[in-house]
């Protein structure tokens, strides 16, 4: 079975988890078999704190990769709420605090590694990219590592600017109402 995979990217605050469910649910309501990936990161802060060096955006990459590649083929569509090759942002986001921890040669290693696998592997992977830009306020939890709103809107911004300079062909949610966003979604999958 060809599994048709989904990628949501955007920074915190961008409601990828909420979409990806609200996404799988409209599926499976049109009797697809749909899974959805969370986003791996989150686990790895909850467990180990911060990533803040060239190990921790690796162990991030490919935990998220593995997570993503147990479905390949077991479902109809496969609906991952931060793509593997996002790690290739947040490890620029967080250049200063790697470079702290690892130094500069290692940190610029890790970035031309990840952006390999990325455009080798991870991006071609997928059959749509839906970039969220931020919707949510700042919610204050032991995850989160952003401290403003500001600071959400630049993350949101530092990966659109990935997407266009990468040239990787997405797609964008504009709405900000729950049920016009997974309306956009559900056309957009349509289309895959």
């Amino acid at each position: 079975m060809k599994t048709k995979k989904i990628g949501l990217i955007g920074g915190p605050g961008s409601g990828k988890t909420i979409l990806a469910h609200q996404i799988c649910a409209e599926l499976r309501k049109q009797n697809k078999d749909a899974r959805v990936v969370l986003e791996y990161a989150t686990e790895y802060i909850r467990d180990y704190g911060p990533p803040c060096s060239t190990f921790d955006q690796l162990i991030i990459f490919l935990e998220q990769t593995e997570a993503e590649q147990k479905w390949k083929g077991y479902c109809e569509y496969l609906i991952s709420e931060s793509p593997p090759f996002l790690v290739c942002c947040y490890a620029q986001i967080l250049k200063e605090i790697i470079i702290k921890t690892d130094g500069e040669k290692k940190h610029q290693y890790l970035i031309r590694k990840l952006y390999a696998w990325a455009r080798e592997n991870s991006i071609p992977s997928f059959d749509l990219i839906i970039f969220l830009p931020p919707v949510w306020k700042l919610q204050k939890d032991k995850i989160r590592t952003q401290t403003s709103s500001k600071q959400m809107k630049d993350i949101s911004r530092i990966i659109k600017s990935f997407l266009v300079y990468e040239q990787i062909k997405h797609k964008a949610i504009g709405a900000k109402d729950d049920k016009k966003r997974i309306h956009q979604a559900m056309q957009f999958i349509k289309h895959i």
